[in-house]
């Protein structure tokens, strides 16, 4: 026969049967007796049990201002991949990464881009030799999927020469122009190709100087689409995915990071004369 726990061999023990239950203010709710200890306790965000505790991604975002915004925006895409696993193709049959294709969208009809990337030379801006390294870095894709990233990059600098161009505005981290990325050979072209740009009309160039020290977007790139009636779009690049969303708290805040890296970056003439001086051959 088994021998009865004494309920006083210690205050942790807890009552194996349940819960005597009575009324109270109208609500039911356990009796218990000085003997007995619920564990967990209730918490005061789930007044009934059988409730699910919230999850991480139940809770609202926060922005740099401190105060909650929309966890959705109303042009971020959350598309899922179809059942294949590949990416949803583009209008030219290439595979785009999903999140991408609501951008090229805003990006064909903006009426002023405003880019800064701090490791990297602009897309819009990049040689086929110089994109074709940033792919390939690291072998993580395969070589047909290289180049189908490759033929969507450079489709996408048909903006830069439609009737209409945008105007653009690039400011480029010095770090992004000493970064030998393909060979000497591959950044020289690289930065001839920045040289030309500079001299579109529709196009401005700046270069934020290593000597500016810390800065407002040392976290990552992102661009700013202003797009017919004065509406604001943004993408912000991250190591995984970008993200496009419009939230005015966002596009606020970016606007003054925006202000701020022009300010800290070169003039336009200084900037060229820094690619300039950077390039090996004439």
């Amino acid at each position: 026969m088994r021998r009865a726990v004494p309920a006083a061999d210690g205050p942790a023990s807890v009552a194996r049967s349940a819960p005597r239950t009575g009324r109270c203010g109208g609500s039911r709710h356990p009796v218990l007796d000085s003997r007995e200890t619920l564990w967990p306790p209730p918490s005061p965000a789930l007044p009934g049990r059988g409730e699910r505790r919230p999850r991480f991604h139940d809770r609202p975002r926060v922005n740099d201002y401190d105060t909650p915004v929309r966890c959705r925006s109303r042009v971020d895409d959350r598309r899922t991949f179809p059942p294949t696993g590949r990416a949803p193709r583009d209008q030219e049959g290439e595979r785009a990464p999903s999140w991408f294709l609501p951008w090229q969208s805003y990006e064909a009809q903006a009426t002023r881009l405003r880019n800064f990337e701090p490791c990297l030379v602009p897309g819009l801006l990049q040689t086929e030799d110089y994109a074709r390294a940033v792919f390939s870095a690291g072998g993580l894709q395969r070589d047909e999927r290289v180049e189908e990233l490759l033929a969507l990059r450079m489709s996408r600098q048909a903006v830069l020469g439609r009737d209409d161009p945008p105007e653009c505005v690039f400011v480029i981290d010095e770090s992004a122009l000493r970064r030998s990325i393909g060979g000497p050979a591959v950044m020289d072209r690289q930065l001839g190709r920045l040289l030309e740009a500079a001299e579109l009309p529709h196009v401005r160039l700046h270069v934020l100087p290593l000597d500016a020290g810390a800065h407002v977007s040392l976290g990552g790139g992102f661009v700013l689409a202003e797009l017919p009636g004065s509406e604001q779009v943004l993408c912000l690049d991250n190591t995984a995915r970008g993200q496009i969303a419009d939230h005015p708290e966002w596009i606020r805040l970016m606007l003054r990071k925006w202000e701020s890296l022009l300010g800290e970056a070169l003039a336009e003439r200084a900037s060229l004369d820094l690619i300039n001086k950077l390039k090996v051959t004439p």
